[in-house]
């Protein structure tokens, strides 16, 4: 996907693109730190800077050509796809004007930052400033932990903000962490930088755990797995270490209603006669039975609506009245698995370009990973390491989202325009050191992709 030099100089020095990055930078920091209504929570009055934003932002990625260079990718394209049948199965819909709603909000305010990371970040100083801007973000995140936080049943969360619910707090931090990660592991930080960010990230998974999400806790240990796969041999027995002596601290440190809870993931299934269980593995054990009544709900609606599905947004309503038909109660609950959400809401062929839409950036940003890791050019171990954390951010928030109704929230577009923006950046910056240390193809791959 590497173009001429002379047209990359072009595109990086144009001035309307320039300023685009600068609307692009600020658009990421709220998103992602969902400050405007954390100000909101602490004065009072809503803001609207995020809208004051937003739409000239919109506005100059179109006229300086982010739009464009942002579908030559594949990985787009399976974004674009996923839109289109939205409105392809809007007739089909239950309840056509919901679904239409619904339509709108994603395109006018989830699906911007893919065009805004992918369109205007070019090169490795402005993919560097936007890694910064999100360790920030996720600064602020851990920070709101401390003093916003409320408690639902004994479960952290923040009240008044688009994360409230524990489980979407939970995965927030998962998707931001490896971002203060990043900062802690490079060499050219400051020790204070580098200390503060290392902090920062312990304490965000300490919050993490007392948010009392099983699916945050599966998707941390899908991560660590992912770490103990792909790492160096020494690498992974640091991690493993490290690990242990976590879970170690973790157990000592957070409630006892969150290590009940925590107890209950396999203890749904089987429950010996006479035990007595806790009000906390009580009201696990009926959470965990209705998320798996509204997956088998979810899955069968799939099955009876493949093409186009009940509409999107849509499940809770058909489920509950479908149930109410039938003469039972119903749930009235969302998907909770943002997998069959896309599936029995918007189709198969929806699910197809969801998926494809994780499995395409995962495979960029892991060709990045190995090519580095080959390689003895200048930076290479920079951008091995961002490489793997985008993977962790990845694969974490995608773990996770098997708990979760998060299909239709900026997450995954954001992490397709990371892929596409740092694959971009190396490729025309790198390329020749990297292919000239590495002595293989691989990296031949990595353009041609």
């Amino acid at each position: 996907m590497r173009i001429a030099q002379n047209q990359w100089l072009a595109q990086v020095q144009q001035p309307l693109r320039k300023t685009a990055f600068s609307f692009a930078l600020a658009f990421a920091f709220m998103v992602f730190s969902d400050i405007h209504e954390l100000v909101g929570l602490v004065t009072g009055i809503k803001s609207y800077i995020l809208i004051i934003t937003t739409v000239p932002m919109i506005i100059l990625v179109f006229l300086s050509g982010g739009f464009r260079r942002t579908l030559r990718w594949p990985a787009a394209k399976y974004w674009l796809g996923f839109g289109v049948w939205m409105v392809v199965a809007l007739p089909f819909s239950s309840w056509r004007a919901a679904s239409l709603s619904r339509t709108i909000i994603w395109t006018r305010a989830e699906l911007p930052i893919l065009f805004a990371i992918a369109g205007c970040v070019l090169t490795l100083g402005e993919f560097s400033r936007l890694v910064k801007i999100l360790a920030w973000a996720a600064a602020v995140v851990v920070i709101s932990g401390r003093l916003f936080a409320g408690q639902m049943v004994g479960r952290l969360e923040l009240e008044g903000t688009t994360f409230s619910d524990p489980n979407d707090y939970a995965a927030h931090l998962i998707f931001l962490l490896p971002f203060l990660l990043i900062v802690a592991m490079s060499s050219g930080r400051s020790a204070a930088v580098r200390v503060g960010a290392s902090g920062l990230t312990l304490y965000g998974l300490y919050l993490l755990l007392t948010t009392g999400s099983r699916g945050g806790l599966v998707a941390l240990v899908v991560m660590l797995l992912l770490c103990l796969w792909k790492l160096r041999p020494r690498l992974k027995i640091t991690v493993a270490v490290i690990a242990a002596v976590l879970s170690c601290v973790a157990l000592i440190a957070i409630p006892s209603q969150i290590r009940a809870r925590f107890g209950t993931i396999f203890l749904s299934a089987h429950v010996e006669p006479g035990r007595q269980l806790s009000d906390e593995e009580l009201r696990a054990i009926e959470s965990s039975e209705a998320r798996n009544y509204t997956l088998r709900q979810s899955i069968l609606a799939s099955i009876t609506h493949p093409l186009f599905g009940v509409g999107m947004g849509e499940f809770q309503n058909y489920e509950g009245r479908t149930s109410r038909e039938k003469g039972e109660i119903g749930y009235w609950h969302e998907t909770h698995n943002s997998y069959t959400q896309v599936s029995s809401e918007l189709g198969i062929p929806a699910l197809l370009f969801y998926v494809g839409a994780i499995v395409v950036p995962y495979r960029m940003l892991d060709r990045l990973y190995r090519t580095s890791q080959r390689s003895l050019a200048p930076d290479a171990r920079l951008i091995s390491m961002i490489a793997f954390c985008l993977q962790l951010s990845l694969i974490g928030f995608s773990s996770a989202s098997f708990f979760l109704s998060l299909a239709y929230r900026f997450y995954l577009p954001a992490l397709t325009g990371l892929a596409i923006a740092f694959s971009r950046a190396v490729q025309q910056t790198w390329e020749p050191a990297l292919a000239a240390a590495s002595n293989d193809t691989l990296y031949a791959d990595v353009v041609t992709s």
